[in-house]
C-alpha cells in the first residue's frame, strides 16, 4: 500500500505522450486545455496522402457555376436570382424540388471493392466518405434521418457500411466526413441547443459507434462556437469512451472558435486558413481540395478546370515539404462511378508515389521547404530528398540549401545510378546530363535522395503564431530547426536575453513558447562547439482583452500624433444602401468619411507616412452601434513585416485599443489593414466604425 502514492506521484510528473506510450489509459476532460493535449495518432502524421469523397444528393443534379461548390446546389437553389437557381428552372423546372432529386441518387453502379481498388493504386493511406453534408442526407441508416438516409430512398443500401468494408479489407484507414450542422433541419432553425442534444450529439454517437471511423473530419461549424455544438463535450466522450479512440483522428472543426486553434489536426481548404489565422509550427495540418474548383462533381467543369496529374504531384511535394498532408477530393457520379479523369489523375499519382514514395511516406520537413519554385525538400533517416518538378537546363542542377562534403552522395530514387556531385562556393551542384529519357524511373518529378551533407551550415527560418486564449493574446515564437543533424549529437540552445547562446545555454526541443516581448537567439551545438550560424528574430507578446467592459482611452504617450493623417486609405468594402453607423453618427475610418463603406469578406486599408522616431503605436478599432454583431481582424504592417496580427474582434459598442509595437529596423509605410472577419454577422451590417493609429511613443 505504501507504493501506491510514489507510483501516482510518479504517473502525474510523467508527460501525456509517455503516458500514451505507457499503455496507461488517459482521462480527457471535456474542455479544449485537455483535449488539445491528446497527441494525434502517428499513422496520421506518416500518411500524408489520402482521398477525400463528396457523394450524396447533390450528385444527381451534379452542376454549379464555374469556380463554384457543386454540393451547395440546396442552398444556392434558394437563391432564385443565382445561375443555379437559373439552371434549376431550365432543365428540372421551377416546381422541381430538391428533394425530389434523392430518389434519383440510385448508385446502381457503385462498386465498393473497384473504388477501393483504385484507392490502393492511388498511394492513398487514408478515405474519407461525406457521411452527411450540409444538405443532411446520410449515406448510412441513422435512424435521426428517417427517409432521409440512402437506406430508405435512391439506393437503398449502406453506402458508408460496405464502402467502409471495401477499403479496410485494402489495408486503409476509413474516415468519416461530418457536416455539424443542416441548411434545412427544422430544429437547427428554431431551436439550436435542442438539434444539438436531440439530433446531432446522437446522430454522431451512431456514426462511431456502428463504423468507427480511424479519421473524423467535422464540418458546418461556423455558425455556431464550440460550446454551443457541446464539441468539449463530444470530443472527451469521443476520445474517453469510444470503441475507435485509440485510433481516432480529428480535425479542427469543431466551432467558429476552433480552425486553427483547437483539434487534432489544422485544416486548409484550397489554401485557404480559417480566418485569416496562422498554421501552427510543427502542429499536425492538411489540405483539402478538388482536382477543379468543386468537391462534388459538377459537369459544368471540363478538362480545362482540372490540375495535370504534374501539378497534382507537384502539389502533393509541397505540401509534403511543409509538413502537412494532401486530402485530395473525387466527386463520383450519381450512378456510382468515378468520372474517367478522376481515377486517371489518381492511378497517376500511384503510379508516381509507387517510385518515390520513400520520399512522402514517413517523412518530415527539412530545415529548407524547398527552392526556385520547383524543387521541395523531405527528409526521413540520414536521408534528404530534393523532388525537382522540373528538368533542369543543359540537365545540370544547382542547389543551394544542400551543401556538400567530400562525402556527399547523390541517387535518383527509383534508379541505382550514383549522380556525380560538385561543390561550387556555397552551392550543390548535381549533373544528370548522362540521364536519357528512357533511363528516367518516371515521366515526371525525379526525387534525388541526398546523404552525408555538411550539417555544420544549419540556417533557420523564423515562424510565429497568434491566437486568442481566454481573452487575451498569447505569440508563440518558434526556430524552425527540423533540419536538425541527423548524428543525434548537435543540440539546439537558445536565449532570450539578448546574448548570443553558448554551450551553457538551455537546450531547446522544438519550440519557445514566450510570455513576453523577446528576442530568441539560438543555434545548433555538437561536441560542446557552435556548429551553426546564430538565429536572432525579435517576438512582440501583446495581451490584451479582445472584450473589454468599458473603453479605456490608453495613458498619453511622449509623441501624441496629431500629424499622423494617413497618406492613403483604399476601402474595398461592399456597398451598402446607407453611409451611417447603426446609431447614426456618420460611418468613418479614422475620423475620414467613407461613402457607404461597410464590407463583407474584404478589407480598409489606411497608410501612414513611417518616422524613425516612432516606437509604438495604439491603433483605435471599433465596430459601433447597440446589437452589433460583426467581426473584424486588425494587422499592422512597417514595409514587408507584418509587426501586429489581432484575433477576431467581435461587434460591441465599443472600439479597441490596439498596442502595435515597431521593431528598430522596421522601415517602410507604415499600413493598417481592417479585416472584415465575416463569421456570419457582419453580412448586413452598417455600424462599422473608426480605425486608426491615434498616438505613438519615441523610440528609445
Amino acid at each position: 500500500m505504501k507504493s501506491t502514492p510514489t507510483l501516482l506521484a510518479a504517473l502525474l510528473l510523467m508527460p501525456l505522450d509517455a503516458l500514451h506510450a505507457a499503455g496507461t489509459p488517459v482521462h480527457y476532460e471535456a474542455n479544449w486545455s485537455s483535449l488539445d493535449a491528446r497527441p494525434t495518432p502517428e499513422w496520421y502524421p506518416a500518411a500524408k496522402f489520402g482521398i477525400f469523397i463528396h457523394w450524396g444528393v447533390y450528385s444527381v443534379p451534379a452542376w454549379g457555376p464555374k469556380g463554384q461548390y457543386a454540393e451547395w446546389y440546396w442552398s444556392m437553389l434558394k437563391n432564385g436570382k443565382s445561375d443555379t437557381a437559373a439552371f434549376h428552372r431550365r432543365v428540372y423546372g421551377a416546381d422541381f424540388k430538391y428533394e425530389q432529386f434523392a430518389p434519383l441518387f440510385k448508385a446502381e453502379l457503385f462498386d465498393p471493392d473497384r473504388w477501393a481498388d483504385v484507392f490502393a493504386r492511388s498511394g492513398a493511406r487514408y478515405v474519407v466518405l461525406t457521411s452527411k453534408h450540409h444538405e443532411g442526407f446520410c449515406l448510412w441508416p441513422s435512424a435521426q434521418s428517417p427517409g432521409w438516409n440512402a437506406s430508405e430512398t435512391g439506393p437503398h443500401r449502406d453506402l458508408l457500411g460496405d464502402l467502409t468494408s471495401a477499403v479496410r479489407k485494402r489495408g486503409l484507414k476509413m474516415g468519416c466526413y461530418y457536416s455539424l450542422y443542416e441548411w434545412n433541419h427544422p430544429l437547427y432553425l428554431t431551436d439550436v441547443p435542442r438539434y444539438v442534444s436531440e439530433h446531432m450529439l446522437p446522430q454522431f454517437k451512431d456514426l462511431v459507434m456502428r463504423y468507427q471511423p480511424a479519421l473524423i473530419f467535422a464540418d458546418g461549424e461556423w455558425g455556431q462556437d464550440s460550446a454551443t455544438w457541446r464539441s468539449p463535450e463530444l470530443l472527451a466522450w469521443l476520445f474517453n469512451e469510444a470503441p475507435n479512440r485509440q485510433e481516432v483522428v480529428i480535425n479542427d472543426r469543431w466551432g467558429k472558435d476552433c480552425r486553427s486553434v483547437h483539434g487534432g489536426y489544422f485544416t486548409t481548404e484550397y489554401g485557404h486558413v480559417g480566418e485569416g489565422k496562422e498554421l501552427a509550427s510543427g502542429h499536425p495540418w492538411e489540405e483539402c481540395r478538388g482536382m477543379g474548383a468543386s468537391f462534388g462533381h459538377n459537369r459544368n467543369e471540363g478538362a480545362a478546370e482540372y490540375r495535370t496529374a504534374p501539378q497534382l504531384i507537384a502539389l502533393l511535394a509541397h505540401l509534403v515539404s511543409r509538413g502537412g498532408n494532401l486530402l485530395l477530393n473525387i466527386g463520383p457520379a450519381a450512378d456510382g462511378t468515378i468520372p474517367a479523369i478522376m481515377e486517371e489523375r489518381l492511378l497517376a499519382m500511384g503510379e508516381w508515389l509507387k517510385v518515390n514514395g520513400e520520399a512522402i511516406y514517413d517523412t518530415q520537413p527539412w530545415w529548407a521547404h524547398g527552392e526556385q519554385d520547383s524543387v521541395f525538400y523531405t527528409r526521413r533517416g540520414d536521408g534528404v530528398y530534393a523532388i525537382v518538378t522540373k528538368w533542369p537546363a543543359a540537365g545540370r542542377l544547382r542547389l543551394h540549401h544542400p551543401k556538400p562534403t567530400a562525402a556527399t552522395r547523390a541517387r535518383m530514387v527509383g534508379t541505382d545510378l550514383d549522380i556525380p556531385v560538385t561543390g561550387q562556393g556555397e552551392d550543390l551542384l548535381l549533373d544528370l546530363s548522362a540521364f536519357r529519357p528512357d533511363m528516367l524511373p518516371c515521366a515526371h518529378a525525379w526525387v534525388i535522395r541526398l546523404t552525408h551533407l555538411d550539417t555544420r551550415h544549419i540556417r533557420f527560418s523564423p515562424t510565429w503564431e497568434c491566437f486568442a486564449v481566454q481573452g487575451h493574446v498569447k505569440v508563440s515564437a518558434h526556430a524552425d530547426w527540423s533540419g536538425k543533424p541527423f548524428d543525434h549529437e548537435t543540440v539546439v540552445r537558445y536565449t532570450l536575453d539578448g546574448n548570443e547562446p553558448t554551450v551553457d545555454s538551455p537546450a531547446c526541443g522544438g519550440s519557445v513558447t514566450l510570455d513576453r516581448s523577446a528576442t530568441l537567439r539560438a543555434a545548433c551545438f555538437r561536441n560542446a562547439q557552435r556548429a551553426s550560424p546564430v538565429f536572432s528574430a525579435p517576438y512582440l507578446v501583446t495581451p490584451f482583452d479582445i472584450s473589454p467592459v468599458e473603453d479605456t482611452v490608453p495613458p498619453r504617450p511622449n509623441v501624441f500624433l496629431g500629424d499622423l493623417a494617413p497618406v492613403s486609405a483604399v476601402t474595398g468594402w461592399r456597398q451598402v444602401a446607407t453611409n451611417s453607423c447603426a446609431d447614426g453618427t456618420p460611418l468613418n475610418i479614422n475620423g475620414a468619411a467613407f461613402d457607404k463603406g461597410l464590407g463583407v469578406h474584404s478589407r480598409a486599408e489606411l497608410v501612414y507616412a513611417l518616422k524613425p522616431e516612432y516606437k509604438q503605436f495604439v491603433a483605435r478599432v471599433g465596430i459601433h452601434g447597440k446589437g452589433a454583431r460583426g467581426s473584424v481582424q486588425v494587422e499592422a504592417w512597417a514595409g514587408k513585416l507584418r509587426t501586429h496580427r489581432s484575433p477576431v474582434l467581435r461587434g460591441g459598442t465599443n472600439p479597441w485599443n490596439i498596442a502595435v509595437n515597431l521593431p528598430p529596423d522596421a522601415d517602410g509605410p507604415l499600413r493598417l489593414l481592417v479585416l472584415d472577419a465575416g463569421d456570419g454577422g457582419a453580412h448586413d451590417l452598417t455600424d462599422f466604425g473608426d480605425a486608426g493609429f491615434i498616438t505613438a511613443e519615441t523610440r528609445r
